[in-house]
């Protein structure tokens, strides 16, 4: 691109043709570098090790359907800020209205004009600083809300790059850190718990933020569990901690024990609570 500081990278999410080869040339002729990737979940893999500039997408992908796809990058922190151009053959006007609902960045129907294609993406890649802030960011880390990106989604996120670094976690006055070397899990620290329990505390953080930041962890492997087993356990906990919070009063109610609550006669459980709500708490300080 003239004028650009560097060369400037799009992703084409297509089945290779002869009208995908003429618009790769088209790019190239503006000084795109252009990468070509034939279905959705491979492309979603693609952006998080290494985030485009700009994506074309067609919808009909084999693997993740381009809808699919979307949805993925724009709920992802490191990849919802990739400007997106849709290419597809929709002719039906409720399909096209569909697709616009997708949010897309621009639409191109198919047949196209590649040199029309090369000059929208042109268009959008002219405001590409901000994005490139932010892929300068991601190289070091990256923050959000938990009930916008729970600890499952960011273990998996950085598993899929490959990453390493410290995943740090937020909620009211607690903090809890997750060690990470090369997408896999090998440390969570909170309270004085032991790691897998810490790690299975951390999973039902669902409010709170996070921050991630990438660097060499050179630390001791203490969970021993791989990956695969421990996003399962994290997936459940999350499942059977929405299930559980979906039948109580708002967290913030506070709850206090009445004056005529003994202990004598309950179950073990409810002496516990009876002990925990002797004093006015939150519920949320109750769970704690």
């Amino acid at each position: 691109m003239t004028g650009s500081p560097e060369q400037y990278a799009v992703l084409i999410v297509d089945r290779s043709s002869g009208e995908v080869d003429q618009l790769i040339l088209a790019l190239r002729e503006v000084n795109l570098r252009v990468v070509l990737v034939s279905d959705g979940q491979k492309a979603f893999e693609a952006c998080l090790k290494d985030p485009p500039h700009l994506i074309i997408s067609e919808l009909d992908l084999p693997l993740m359907d381009g809808e699919e796809f979307i949805r993925h990058l724009r709920t992802n922190t490191i990849t919802r800020h990739i400007p997106v151009l849709i290419t597809a053959r929709e002719s039906d006007l409720e399909k096209r209205l569909r697709i616009l609902t997708l949010g897309p960045d621009d639409y191109v129907p198919k047949p196209y004009y590649p040199e029309e294609v090369a000059a929208r993406a042109e268009v959008l890649l002219a405001e590409v600083a901000p994005i490139e802030a932010g892929r300068q960011q991601i190289r070091h880390g990256f923050m959000g809300q938990l009930n916008e990106m729970n600890l499952v989604d960011i273990i998996q996120t950085l598993e899929i790059g490959a990453k390493s670094g410290i995943v740090i976690l937020r909620r009211g006055s607690m903090e809890g850190r997750i060690l990470v070397r090369e997408g896999q899990i090998i440390d969570a620290q909170v309270k004085n718990l032991p790691p897998a329990e810490a790690l299975t505390h951390l999973f039902t953080w669902l409010n709170g933020s996070y921050w991630v930041t990438l660097k060499q962890v050179e630390s001791q492997r203490r969970i021993k569990q791989d990956n695969r087993t421990l996003l399962i356990r994290g997936t459940e906990l999350i499942q059977e901690w929405r299930q559980l919070a979906g039948q109580l009063p708002p967290l913030d109610t506070r709850l206090e024990a009445s004056d005529g609550a003994g202990t004598n006669g309950h179950s073990e459980m409810e002496r516990s609570l009876i002990t925990i709500f002797s004093k006015p708490k939150t519920i949320f300080q109750g769970v704690e």
